[in-house]
């Protein structure tokens, strides 16, 4: 089964290089940080490094729908600085004042009773937000005036807000009840009886936007009077491995054949091996005028899941020559039936 084995893949990548997020954690690129003080005034917001614009394990809002969702630390310009990506645009100013709202209370509901400074000051934030202040930093956000959404974070004496561990502590707590709606049932996959995830992770893929792994949205899928997730119940621990899985291969271990995205990984999650098997496929099919002209030829033996795997691709020559070969083995095959056939008419011909 897919998500079991992409569970599996994230469990053995974890214990490995450990570069896979936390339960409750996703990775996401942000393009700049919010720099605040202890009172929760902006000091200055600044790009994010080279390294940082990649990903960082942030807080996971959770499955995207059309409802106003965010997380603790980070999100968009519309829920942290109550800035719309649309000009001359009343409903999307009036659904940019329901973002900021939600986002200034769900920091104040989840973080009023934190005990660290960090914390105090990032829901300080929301209450001393200055309009004019907002306005002086983010002029240098060619993002903003082009209307893109942009992702920002916050940071507290040069550290990451979003990996405060008492913020880290409180989210995952809050983050385990969100997504099971309180839910308690046995995991179809692990067998353990655990809160029960509602909404399967969703993807981003080209051409649809955030599509689901598993879903049940219709009615014929639904039985027994479940709903959604209820279905096929696999608790949010496993959902949450078999998401942040495959996207880590979305990411980083694929290979494409013409539009059809592939993922490949080794059963102990040793990326060796995918490297090598994915080097050997993206230099024979460099690009997709490659992809059919097939110009390289290669025998490439290795080792994936444990299993000997053998890769054999011919160039243009190979297959015609191959082509020939085999027509002129039709034809030998032709002369020969025809000799025979011949010998046999001769041979009762001669009896007759």
């Amino acid at each position: 089964m897919p998500i079991e084995a992409l569970a599996h893949y994230y469990h053995e990548r974890n214990k490995g290089s450990g570069d896979v997020p936390c339960f409750g954690f996703t990775a996401q690129k942000l393009s700049y940080v919010i720099e605040i003080d202890k009172d929760g005034f902006i000091v200055g917001i600044y790009p994010c490094a080279e390294d940082d614009k990649k990903f960082l394990y942030v807080p996971d809002m959770g499955v995207r729908t059309n409802n106003i969702l965010c997380a603790l630390a980070w999100g968009d310009q519309r829920y942290l600085l109550k800035i719309t990506n649309k000009d001359n645009d009343k409903k999307a100013d009036d659904r940019t004042q329901k973002c900021f709202d939600y986002c200034k209370n769900l920091h104040e509901t989840l973080l009023e009773n934190a005990k660290s400074e960090a914390c105090q000051a990032l829901v300080k934030f929301f209450r001393n937000r200055n309009e004019n202040a907002v306005s002086e930093y983010l002029a240098d956000c060619p993002e903003l005036a082009e209307k893109k959404l942009t992702y920002f974070g916050f940071c507290y004496n040069r550290e990451y807000l979003h990996e405060n561990p008492e913020l880290v502590e409180i989210w995952k707590s809050y983050y385990s009840k969100h997504i099971s709606d309180g839910i308690i049932s046995r995991c179809a996959i692990t067998g353990e009886v655990t809160p029960i995830a509602r909404l399967h992770p969703q993807f981003n893929l080209k051409g649809q936007t955030f599509v689901p792994l598993a879903s049940y949205n219709v009615a014929s899928a639904c039985s027994y009077g479940r709903e959604q997730g209820n279905n096929f119940p696999v608790g949010v621990n496993t959902v949450h491995a078999y998401g942040e899985g495959l996207q880590v291969l979305l990411r980083d271990q694929y290979l494409f054949f013409g539009d059809t995205r592939i993922v490949c990984w080794s059963d102990n999650a040793d990326p060796q091996p995918v490297k090598i098997f994915l080097g050997y496929i993206n230099s024979a099919y460099n690009d997709r005028r490659a992809i059919k002209s097939k110009s390289n030829f290669g025998l490439c033996n290795l080792w994936l899941a444990n299993e000997a795997c053998e890769v054999v691709m011919p160039t243009d020559d190979e297959e015609e020559n191959a082509r020939k070969a085999k027509g002129k083995q039709i034809s030998e095959n032709i002369k020969t039936i025809r000799s025979r056939s011949e010998e046999r008419r001769v041979g009762k011909e001669c009896r007759s």
